[in-house]
């Protein structure tokens, strides 16, 4: 939840992660988002569920320290509140009634370790926030002990800055800010030791305070949140290289993060030149990231075995089905134009290739035909489109008999066409790039536009150009100097060169998705795991499109356009669909659209919610759990509930009341 629009009540104020409700007189309403906030900068894209997470630790730190400061809680409920059933449901775990209180203009922050803007502080001057430290110290330094280490409260979309305690003493008063101060400090030490006691350490942190009606200090705001607090395993304390020098916490402090904090930071918002160009920059950044944290390496070469297990049968195929043509000894150039980067060992090899295809086509083919080929050559182009739609986050390939079809067009019109190029004298590079731009948009099993595969095919064939002259003098070089293994060398470059040559197609893959689906550039190749909330709410919402297509006879929905409509990844949709087609809610027709599994007004509302709230695990034996009679009662009760406000609803009624 980024964002929120109470309809009931008045908001008073939006903070950075929190937006602010007028209960009463007395009372506010602080909901928290999942917003994220880092360097005092409201990031665009949420993290999930963010705010029941800080919400649920900062009430465990306020009910815990009582003893030592009054707090913001107040004893009403959200029962209290005029909300919608809808805002209560988004409301829950994430917002608490709190008195109305008078905030003071500072924050309080106690560091208990050299770290963030204090580390800095202490290279500049030997101090932080005018307290004078002993030299020597180093990043990630234990203090003498901990320091109250004030800030001014920044306008948002600016940065805190650091005052000394005089400062402090100015804007509220010696007295009050000496209670904050001992205050802090004190709450500091009680958390410190509960989270060390648990393996944690809290590096630093930091408070807020109002004043109540009667002037009493009142903890508020948020307490000891990874919002607004530095937390290491005990471990990492005394290993200052791991430590953050200038992180944000909550914000993993990686080269990849630093460059996701430029790149979807303020500096990439607006419409100026540099904006623009950070912008640009994040399709690179995305294809090198997934170069480096994913596994596209691991898939160009596995693509290495096949091509060895597959290139002498679809040269044989190719051949055979040149011959029909007159067209054969056209297949030769082809291959010298691919081995062309091994540099003056291209025609050999070529030669020794083309050799063992004409004993192959010769024989073999004419001996046991063409299944073994076939068989051979499907098997490896289906390799070849489990990768493209595993980086397209397809996660349902073609039907067999698709397969057997599509594939079998391709391996006999594709040496046609790449013949009849040839023959026409386009260029190889143009001829290359072309293949790229085809093999982006057909091959993934979802649909693919034109823009996007022209992209990526102009990427990938201007790579392969590069990488095949830069390979070329390498290989020429390389055989200078090392005559003695010039036979090994020959089997080495062509290897290497195949796995340069898959992996540049798979880059290629890479740049047309990112180009067609930029909402993924900063998520790249994570797995994403939907909660068990986020896959009732997208499973609802499709089924409604699904049904509401179904009856009014429209186009039907496919995975692509449901992520589109909806606002979610598409690698979510395909997870869903799957429980629901496999439960039989969902069906898929000839063209991989979605329609109903059965008459919608045989589907109850019921029944979809007990499929997506309960997909049964393989890994887990449920039948061997040790029940508990109190978690079983509760939930038999809260299902009880959910039937009752339910009964008799079926997907055709509920479509019905909700045409549009």
């Amino acid at each position: 939840m980024h964002t929120t629009a109470l309809r009931h009540l008045r908001r008073i104020h939006a903070g950075k992660v929190r937006d602010i409700y007028e209960v009463d007189a007395d009372h506010m309403l602080i909901v928290t988002t999942d917003r994220l906030s880092a360097f005092d900068v409201v990031l665009p894209d949420p993290i999930p569920q963010k705010g029941r997470v800080l919400t649920e630790i900062s009430d465990f730190w306020f009910r815990r320290t009582t003893h030592i400061v009054p707090n913001q809680l107040s004893d009403m409920g959200l029962d209290a509140l005029p909300l919608d059933p809808d805002e209560r449901l988004m409301l829950a775990g994430r917002a608490v009634i709190v008195k109305r209180l008078k905030a003071l203009p500072i924050e309080a922050v106690v560091r208990g370790y050299l770290i963030g803007s204090g580390w800095k502080d202490y290279l500049r001057t030997g101090a932080v926030c005018g307290i004078t430290l002993p030299a020597g110290l180093e990043l990630a330094s234990p203090l003498p002990q901990p320091l109250f280490t004030p800030a001014s409260k920044a306008p948002a979309g600016q940065h805190d800055e650091n005052i000394d305690f005089a400062e402090v003493e100015r804007l509220i008063g010696p007295a009050l800010a000496a209670q904050v101060r001992d205050t802090s400090l004190a709450l500091y030490a009680f958390a410190a030791e509960h989270a060390r006691a648990r393996g944690l350490i809290i590096a630093d942190t930091k408070f807020e305070f109002g004043l109540d009606a009667e002037g009493r200090l009142t903890l508020i705001d948020e307490v000891i949140t990874p919002d607004s607090s530095r937390f290491w395993p005990a471990p990492r304390a005394r290993s200052p290289h791991q430590a953050r020098v200038d992180g944000e916490p909550g914000v993993q402090d990686t080269p990849w993060r630093q460059l996701d904090g430029w790149l979807w930071g303020p500096l990439a918002q607006g419409e100026g030149l540099a904006a623009r160009a950070l912008r640009q920059l994040r399709y690179p950044y995305a294809v090198i990231r997934d170069l480096a944290l994913g596994d596209v390496n691991l898939r160009a070469m596995g693509l290495v075995y096949n091509t060895l297990l597959a290139l002498i049968p679809l040269l044989a195929f190719s051949f055979a089905v040149l011959k029909v043509f007159g067209a054969q000894r056209d297949l030769e150039p082809l291959l010298l134009e691919f081995f062309r980067p091994v540099g003056e060992a291209a025609p050999q090899l070529t030669a020794r290739v083309m050799s063992f295809v004409n004993g192959v086509s010769s024989g073999l083919v004419g001996s046991v035909g063409f299944a073994l080929l076939l068989w051979t050559l499907m098997g490896t182009i289906q390799k070849v489109e489990d990768s493209f739609n595993y980086l397209w986050r397809v996660e349902k390939p073609r039907t067999l008999g698709r397969r057997i079809a599509e594939y079998l067009v391709l391996v006999i019109v594709g040496p046609m066409l790449l013949v009849l190029a040839f023959g026409l004298g386009i260029a190889p590079p143009l001829m290359i790039t072309a293949l790229f731009i085809a093999l982006y948009r057909f091959v993934p099993n979802t649909s693919v536009r034109w823009l996007p595969a022209i992209g990526g095919g102009l990427v990938a064939g201007a790579l392969w150009w590069m990488v095949a002259q830069v390979f070329a003098d390498l290989y020429t070089h390389a055989r200078s100097i090392t005559i003695v293994y010039a036979g090994f060398a020959l089997i080495i470059a062509a290897l290497v060169w195949t796995w340069a040559g898959w992996l540049i197609l798979l880059i290629g893959v890479q740049v047309s998705f990112y180009l067609q689906n930029p909402a993924y550039l900063r998520l790249g190749l994570v797995e994403l795991r939907l909660s068990a909330a986020e896959t009732e709410d997208i499973a609802l919402r499709l089924m409604l499109l699904v049904g509401r297509s179904h009856v009014q006879g429209a186009r039907r929905w496919r995975n692509e356009g449901l992520a589109r409509a909806l606002r979610v990844p598409g690698i979510a949709v395909a997870q869903v669909t799957g429980i629901l087609e496999q439960a039989g809610l969902l069906a898929a027709d000839e063209h991989d659209a979605w329609l109903p599994g059965r008459d919608i007004d045989h589907i109850t509302l019921q029944e979809l919610l007990r499929v997506v709230r309960n997909p049964r695990s393989t890994l887990v034996d449920h039948d061997a759990a040790k029940p508990l009679p109190a978690v079983d009662a509760l939930r038999a009760e809260l299902q009880r509930a959910s039937d009752e406000a339910l009964q008799g609803r079926t997907l055709g009624s509920w479509v019905a009341a909700n045409p549009e």
